[in-house]
């Protein structure tokens, strides 16, 4: 029957050549969408039944790509391990992500899956925010910036003076 067939490929397919989670994921679509198994968990348990629980774990998370986006991707089997796990998870996070996947890629028509991966993984990451250093200006005449990860920027025009310096430096060379 349909089920055993499918069985025997993936079978077949495994020893052969080296599956990728995202043909794996669309078996497991299609056998289901063939009428060869009731679900979508139902088939994977059957045609990767040999697999490890954590494989099928992964494997799930690429059927659910194969449902979203399948027919907008254009390199799917391109996507690595880690990047189709962030997608699925994030697809899982967010019910509108997949129609906004699928506009920004057929807009943007990404050539090489190196392009279709940045699409997406710009749209999972969400806008960058761009952070605005504090500014604090101090009696010296020295505007000092703090920005984040530890940075400080120190401006004026006193900083010309080679005396006011390296007062200052000694300053923070004592500062415990």
């Amino acid at each position: 029957d349909a089920a055993e067939s499918y069985l025997a490929m993936v079978q077949e397919n495994e020893i052969r050549a080296g599956l990728s989670f995202y043909e794996r994921g669309r078996i497991v679509a299609r056998a289901v969408d063939a009428g060869a198994f009731a679900s979508d968990k139902e088939a994977l348990a059957a045609l990767f039944h040999a697999a490890p629980r954590a494989k099928r774990s992964k494997i799930g998370s690429f059927v659910r790509l194969v449902r979203a986006l399948d027919d907008a991707l254009q390199f799917p089997t391109a996507l690595s391990e880690r990047s189709g796990l962030a997608l699925a998870q994030a697809l899982g996070a967010d019910a509108g992500l997949a129609s906004r996947l699928r506009k920004k890629l057929e807009a943007s028509s990404p050539q090489s899956a190196k392009a279709e991966l940045a699409v997406m993984t710009a749209m999972i990451s969400g806008p960058t925010k761009t952070v605005v250093p504090d500014v604090v200006s101090l009696p010296s005449g020295i505007e000092c910036s703090v920005h984040a990860g530890g940075k400080m920027q120190l401006r004026g025009d006193v900083l010309r003076d080679s005396d006011f310096t390296k007062r200052l430096i000694q300053t923070l060379k004592d500062f415990k």
